[in-house]
Parts: C-alpha cells; sequence; structure tokens
C-alpha cells in the first residue's frame, strides 16, 4: 500500500509538473522580430470560436499578406482566417490541415500552391520549421512536424518541449507573455498583415505560356497526399498561386499544378494568369518582388471573393458574438486605412 501511494503521490507530481510547464512554454516562446507576426496570428487562430469560419487559408507570406480577411468580410460577408506561417514547409501542410480541423469546419480550405513549385527536395530547414511548430499547440502532430525536421532523437527531445530552447526568456517573463498561456491570444485582424509601403516592380506577363514542366517529387508526392487526404475526408480545398514576380520556368511548373489538382476534381486559381482582370499595378500595388501592400491586397481579395462566391455555398449565418467580432475588426482595419490611404 505503501507502494502505491508513492506511485500515485509521484504521479500527481509528474503530472503538475507537465500541467505548468506547458503554459510556461507558450508564454515563453519568442515575440522577436522574426517571430512576432506569426506568433500573433497563429495564437490568433486558436483565439477565435470553435467552427465559426467559412475559409481557413494555409500557406505562408504570399497568403497572409494577399488576402485580406478584414475586407472580404466587409465586402462578402464571409469569415476567414490565415492559418499561415512565415517559414512554412509543404511537408507541414497536411498536419496544419488536421491542427485547424479540430476547432474549425470551414466549408472552403484555400491552400498555398507557391511553395509546390519552389521547393526542390525533400530538406527541411530546421530553424525555419521552428516557427511553425513552435508556434502551434503540443499535439502528435506537433511531434510528426518535428520528427520531419530533426533525424537526431537528441535534437527532437530538446523541440518536444521548447521551453528548453527559450529558458533565456525568464527574464522577459510578464504580463504580456502571460497573455499567451494557453497559447491563444486573439487578433484583431483575423490573421491578416498590413504593409503601407510602395516598391515598383517590373513585371513580366507570363499569361500565354502554355508549356508544363513537372514539378520535384517531392512537391508532387506531397500535394497528391494532401488532395487524396481531403478526398477520403470530403474536404473541399482549392489550391492558391498569389501573383508574384514569377519566372517563365516557375510558371510552367505553375500549370503542371493546374493538372494535377483538376486530376482531383479540385480547383486552382492561378492568378498570375490573371493579372488584367485583378488589376494590379505592378508599379503602386507591391512592396517587394513576391508580396503585395495593403492596396495590392484588396485588389486580389476582391477577384478572390468573386471566384469562390461564384463556385462554393457557404453559410452566412453567424452567432451574435462572431458577428461582434468580425464589426470589430472591419472597424479597426477601416481606422488603420483611411491613415494609410492619405
Amino acid at each position: 500500500m505503501k507502494l502505491v501511494k508513492r506511485l500515485v503521490i509521484a504521479g500527481l507530481f509528474i503530472c503538475s509538473v507537465f500541467a505548468l510547464m506547458i503554459p510556461l512554454s507558450y508564454a515563453l516562446r519568442p515575440l522577436n522580430e522574426a517571430n512576432v507576426g506569426t506568433r500573433n496570428r497563429i495564437t490568433g487562430f486558436y483565439a477565435e470560436p470553435d467552427d465559426s469560419m467559412n475559409v481557413v487559408i494555409v500557406g505562408n507570406s504570399g497568403l497572409y499578406r494577399y488576402v485580406n480577411n478584414p475586407y472580404l468580410y466587409e465586402q462578402k460577408g464571409l469569415t476567414s482566417y490565415c492559418f499561415a506561417f512565415s517559414g512554412y514547409n509543404i511537408f507541414f501542410a497536411e498536419g496544419l490541415i488536421e491542427e485547424m480541423l479540430k476547432t474549425q469546419s470551414p466549408e472552403l480550405i484555400i491552400l498555398d500552391a507557391r511553395k509546390f513549385v519552389l521547393t526542390e527536395d525533400d530538406s527541411v530547414d530546421p530553424i525555419r520549421a521552428q516557427r511553425v511548430f513552435n508556434n502551434i499547440k503540443y499535439s502528435s502532430i506537433r511531434c510528426e512536424m518535428i520528427n520531419r525536421a530533426y533525424p537526431n532523437p537528441l535534437d527532437r527531445i530538446v523541440n518536444y518541449f521548447d521551453i528548453a530552447l527559450y529558458h533565456d526568456n525568464w527574464e522577459q517573463l510578464n504580463w504580456e507573455r502571460l497573455e499567451f498561456a494557453d497559447n491563444e491570444k486573439k487578433n484583431t485582424l483575423k490573421g491578416f498583415q498590413i504593409v503601407p509601403k510602395v516598391v515598383p516592380m517590373n513585371h513580366v506577363d507570363v499569361s500565354g505560356i502554355e508549356e508544363k514542366v513537372p514539378i520535384s517529387e517531392a512537391s508532387e508526392e506531397t500535394l497528391r497526399s494532401i488532395l487524396e487526404m481531403c478526398q477520403e475526408e470530403g474536404l473541399e480545398i482549392m489550391l492558391l498561386s498569389t501573383p508574384w514576380m514569377i519566372s517563365e520556368e516557375e510558371q510552367k511548373k505553375s500549370n503542371y499544378i493546374n493538372d494535377i489538382v483538376e486530376e482531383y476534381g479540385y480547383s486552382y486559381l492561378d492568378m498570375n494568369a490573371n493579372i488584367n482582370e485583378i488589376g494590379l499595378d505592378f508599379a503602386n500595388d507591391f512592396y517587394d518582388e513576391k508580396h503585395v501592400n495593403v492596396i495590392g491586397s484588396e485588389k486580389v481579395t476582391d477577384y478572390l471573393g468573386d471566384y469562390i462566391m461564384e463556385r462554393y455555398e457557404f453559410d452566412m449565418e453567424h452567432d451574435e458574438v462572431v458577428v461582434k467580432s468580425w464589426e470589430k475588426a472591419v472597424t479597426s482595419y477601416n481606422k488603420k486605412m483611411k491613415k494609410y490611404r492619405k
């Protein structure tokens, strides 16, 4: 009986340690310049009410700088969120979709297509990968991502409990950081990131290119796995390539992706082939070669909104709490834009 009692006490102690360690780990995760945008966006996703999203967008900066969530709600009444990461890797995409589905059941998932064009092999940069798995909640999915990024078991163990990586942040522990203790903190703009900056770009028209070049074997295998999973789970997904300074070779790979997506009965919107219809001005609507500024995002979002409203059905009824939250997002966005438009 004494042995059983000791084992129970020891078990309770271990459970208590883990219960305390998890929120501390979340609170100590970095808020530096390289991670703060992703941190606020992902914790904001977890803070959203369950099953409140019509659309969830999964990918990287080619999405959260383009899909203007408050503007999309104001124009179309659609609730959406960019579950998107700086440093995103296509080999994490399927896991991120599964993670998203724990709290949301959107009528449409939009997945970034750019990375399938740009990924050349099956390697994973561990440092960039940390921006993904060290911003999501603890789960078996997170462990699988860590295993994919780190072949060495010792490196995996350190990353399983990332408090070991960020223990130096103890000196920075304050009330602001404690707001992240459950890895949830509301994001006013629903994952969208405003960039009020203009850098003129030289646009090469690729809309007439019809040739196709295969993407890498690793990219194709991953894309097919995701599409097969969506078919099996009855999920509606579309691939999206937002406009950027794409090369002719990259456009040929994009055309190849279109064939794969259509093979599974899904849609692929390649905006690089629709620049004129979108109305983008490369002298004024970009801030670097791969990202539009906030004015460009409104044009992209207008086009995307029309595209998905024509092709998919959405339940536009939301409860009062959700509606008020989105009205607040629109008000906040328009207040910021009143200043920036000047």
